[in-house]
């Protein structure tokens, strides 16, 4: 099924796949109000971002800076929408 040409989301489907180091500021200025627009509750920014920490930490040459990068994602808790999908449970 095809989704509408006005939905953010859909609109933002190819800056959605392109890496944060590659985005240009036209680029990631647009893919943030498309977010702002069609991501209320935040899910799908969240995701997108939590994805782009983990290449980046994966691309680390050091340890010491990829752990610190996954501490930060643990830092951020689990969305509110994601706890209650999994019964309550929010670790």
């Amino acid at each position: 099924m095809r989704r509408p040409a006005k939905d953010p989301l859909y609109r933002a489907r190819r800056l959605l796949l392109t890496g944060a180091n590659h985005l240009t500021e036209k680029m990631a200025t647009k893919l943030d109000a498309l977010l702002q627009e069609g991501d209320p509750n935040w899910e799908v920014t969240i995701t997108w971002t939590v994805y782009q920490k983990l290449i980046d930490a994966y691309q680390q040459s050091d340890s010491h800076d990829m752990v610190t990068l996954i501490d930060a994602l643990k830092d951020l808790g689990v969305p509110p929408a994601w706890s209650e999908a999994r019964g309550g449970a929010d670790s």
